[in-house]
């Protein structure tokens, strides 16, 4: 992104490629002609063509789906039994995922809608992409600080009730949630809402020109573009691909790689470190396991359900199921991040003839897939965590209605 053109305007400055979207509904009202790149232009446009047509479901299917996930994720997560610091963090990760899904619904009923360019649509885009940008942000940050913190926990356990404790992790999430704000600071003053004078079949003439004239037969409409200050300073376009690519994406998706690799890697010799010096301990826990669980069998069917004692087994297959959860989250975090910020990258290097043929007709996509990443936490605590399942159940009361159930029964 160079010079000013008015495919500016598309610059993806959050997960959901807001302005990207919104402001391509007049067909980028100055089309960049140039043969560079055309292998992009060639096979990504019409696929962007294609999908911009069911984006607005999709995404609205996916935000719907995740705000109700996320709900569910906070009411497990902030219960009593499950209270911990690693929680607490993954409770501020389903705040951000929820404030981002919730305010993505009207700009999805949007894409579906006839368009609507006037000023207060173009308002609310605005703020929505700032918003979004803020959300998936602390999002991101949140995941890097949650993979820190289960390293420190491994490593260092004789001391991680100290290092890892609920005071530290409630300042962790507090600052992850400043710090994204302040790190998108440039992002805020970079665009502004501005006018297009445009002839009645939606063919674009210039920006700020406010005046409606019925001989020309042209009408004003709104979009979000380069602000005056960015245009006055052309470093601060640069500055923001920047940011966006490397300390929002890149950075954090390095930490993920190194951090993630040093924890298996600790986990590995932790195993290795425990069976050279217990070598029967594996054998032992699991003849325990069986038994205890022989003994919530018998009790399930002897005693009333209100004397019943938790059968629920504390062993190191909980904490090996944690930290693999942990990771599994981390994992997807990075598919989802690292492409989106090495295509960033790229048009930060490469200039706007990249940006506007080969990362824009992605961007929808890129939209969803952040979306997907923020909505499947839940689907994910419950595959790999007993006690969230457990703690599910109980919330909502539904061992009960499985033993009511009548097809439930063996």
């Amino acid at each position: 992104m160079e010079e000013i053109p008015g495919e500016f305007v598309n610059l993806d400055i959050n997960q959901n490629n807001t302005l990207s979207n919104e402001t391509m509904s007049l067909e980028n009202y100055t089309e960049d002609i140039s043969s560079e790149f055309g292998y992009c232009k060639t096979y990504l446009k019409p696929f962007e063509k294609y999908y911009s047509t069911i984006h607005g479901y999709n995404s609205l299917i996916i935000c719907l789906f995740g705000a109700q996930a996320n709900i569910l994720n906070l009411i497990i997560l902030t219960s009593k039994q499950m209270r911990t610091p690693t929680n607490l963090i993954l409770t501020g990760l389903a705040v951000a995922d929820l404030a981002n899904m919730l305010e993505y619904i009207p700009f999805a009923i949007h894409r579906i809608l006839p368009r609507n360019n006037s000023y207060e649509w173009a308002l609310y885009v605005f703020i929505h992409s700032n918003f979004s940008q803020v959300c998936h942000t602390t999002s991101i940050w949140l995941a890097v600080t949650l993979a820190i913190w289960r390293y420190v926990m491994v490593t260092r356990y004789n001391e991680s009730k100290t290092l890892c404790s609920m005071k530290r992790a409630k300042c962790a999430v507090l600052a992850a949630y400043l710090f994204s704000g302040v790190l998108c600071t440039p992002i805020y003053f970079s665009f502004a809402v501005k006018s297009v004078e445009s002839f009645r079949n939606g063919t674009a003439l210039s920006l700020d020109q406010t005046t409606e004239s019925p001989l020309n037969n042209t009408r004003t409409q709104y979009v979000v573009n380069m602000s005056d200050l960015a245009l006055k300073y052309p470093f601060l376009k640069t500055a923001n691909f920047w940011l966006y690519s490397v300390v929002i994406k890149i950075i954090p998706c390095a930490i993920f790689t190194v951090v993630s690799c040093r924890l298996m890697n600790s986990l590995t010799d932790v195993k290795i470190h425990k069976g050279m010096l217990f070598p029967m301990r594996k054998i032992h826990a699991e003849t325990r396991l069986s038994a205890h669980r022989d003994e919530c069998s018998s009790k399930e069917l002897t005693q009333p359900r209100a004397t019943r004692t938790s059968c629920s087994f504390d062993s190191s297959s909980g904490s090996d199921l944690t930290n693999r959860m942990l990771l599994a989250i981390l994992f997807l975090f990075l598919i989802t991040e690292f492409p989106q910020g090495l295509l960033g990258l790229m048009s930060g290097i490469m200039g706007d003839s990249f940006f506007n043929n080969c990362y824009n007709p992605l961007g929808d996509l890129m939209d969803f897939v952040a979306l997907l990443n923020s909505a499947i936490n839940f689907i994910l605590y419950c595959t790999m965590s007993e006690k969230f399942r457990e703690t599910f159940m109980k919330v909502f009361s539904l061992g009960r209605v499985i033993r009511r159930c009548p097809f439930c029964k063996e």
